[in-house]
């Protein structure tokens, strides 16, 4: 814990200091007599053995004394807030541990909100693990007292998988390459004040819920004639209209949906699908898709500022698979074989958390039909080149001048 704080105590964007996640996790090993059963977030599945009181077991009670000790660790140091995200609040609160913390974290406990602040009407609380939905943000916005939360997980990790070949977590708004899925326009739609709107299709569902974290959702304008598409708009507009080649598919309002999002089912045309979305100052803001041809070629951009790039700096570049027009091809997934000049391949990335190519390799498959390059500068040339080619694709080049 020191040496946590001493590291990052300068760094603006801590906020709080941790002292721990779900240290007080049913069963896991502290337990109680108070609860002769009690269930963790990821408990449903285990046996009640696994879920009952167990005397032999440690005390919960012995996380206070544990918990004042770190607690007073970064008073010492620091005039940051300690808190800690509880998984068992309910106990945690009688026991004393969140008398610890002057900001109270709760994980997946939605439902304690209301009766613990009245319970406890001067304690601050955190959502400090939530899930992505509407729900659980609508249950922030309707309470005042309740200082924000959490989202499990804000990018994808490696760990944590349901099985192999997939070797990581794909529970992020970001995948692996930082690339944004259909869920980081949901929340952008929540917490941006800016008029956006954005466009994506999917096969029809009957739960439209599914589509947040949806592998089949994707920002391209797909499709057989005549089946009908799912159109969905995460927008933070009251009020859009769909248009297929010019012609209206409907307006949606936001009070009508229950999910946070607009959805249309409407039939697949070759072509173009647009959305005008109107916002509450007036604002009108459109986003559209069109038909997407055969992949033809590959496209590369540097993520960072082109005439000011840093020799000591990690570049990322971005190769996109593209039609003849120039609109990515998400379903590519086209192996890329990458060549560097006066720098360093570090490793590619595609965010496909099934893909075990190891990442010291100098080829990777597209994945949405980009694949992230990292590449470092070796201070041999004042100008980086990079080339990407890939089978029956046009290859690409791109040179990044390096400031020394």
């Amino acid at each position: 814990m020191t040496e946590m704080v001493l590291r990052d105590r300068n760094h603006p964007s801590v906020i709080l200091w941790s002292i721990g996640n779900e240290i007080d996790y049913p069963n896991d090993p502290y337990c109680h007599p108070l609860f002769k059963t009690a269930t963790g977030n990821n408990d449903k599945n285990k046996p009640i053995t696994e879920r009952i009181y167990d005397p032999n077991r440690p005390n919960a009670e012995r996380l206070v004394t544990i918990a004042r000790k770190l607690a007073s660790i970064v008073k010492k140091l620091d005039a940051r807030p300690v808190t800690a995200a509880l998984a068992l609040p309910e106990l945690s609160n009688i026991t004393g541990l969140s008398a610890c913390l002057d900001v109270v974290g709760y994980n997946y406990k939605e439902e304690l909100y209301e009766t613990d602040h009245q319970k406890y009407p001067g304690m601050v609380i955190l959502g400090t693990e939530n899930t992505k939905g509407l729900k659980e943000w609508q249950t922030v916005m309707e309470h005042e007292f309740i200082s924000g939360q959490f989202l499990w997980t804000g990018i994808d990790f490696l760990g944590e998988t349901q099985g192999w070949p997939s070797h990581g977590s794909h529970s992020g708004l970001l995948d692996l390459a930082g690339f944004k899925k259909p869920a980081f326009f949901f929340r952008k739609s929540l917490w941006c004040e800016e008029p956006m709107a954005e466009l994506f299709t999917a096969p029809p569902e009957r739960d439209h819920k599914a589509y947040l974290d949806s592998l089949l959702v994707t920002p391209a304008w797909i499709g057989r004639p005549g089946p009908e598409v799912c159109v969905i708009c995460f927008t933070n507009c009251v009020e859009a209209e769909l248009w297929v080649n010019g012609r209206s598919a409907g307006k949606r309002t936001m009070y009508e949906s229950t999910e946070g999002f607009l959805v249309w089912k409407v039939p697949y045309e070759k072509g173009e699908i647009r959305v005008t979305a109107t916002h509450a100052n007036g604002r009108v803001c459109e986003r559209s898709l069109k038909s997407i041809g055969l992949a033809s070629e590959i496209r590369l951009t540097c993520e960072e500022s082109m005439d000011s790039c840093d020799p000591s700096d990690i570049l990322h570049v971005v190769a996109t698979i593209a039609d003849s027009d120039g609109n990515t091809v998400h379903a590519a997934d086209n192996e890329i074989h990458i060549t560097v000049k006066g720098a360093v391949l570090k490793g590619l990335e595609n965010g496909n958390l099934e893909d075990t190519t190891p990442y010291n390799c100098t080829y990777r498959k597209a994945y949405n039909g980009r694949l992230l390059i990292y590449i470092k500068p070796d201070g041999t040339a004042d100008t980086v080149t990079v080339t990407a080619s890939a089978q029956g694709l046009k290859t690409a080049g791109i040179a990044i001048p390096i400031t020394h």
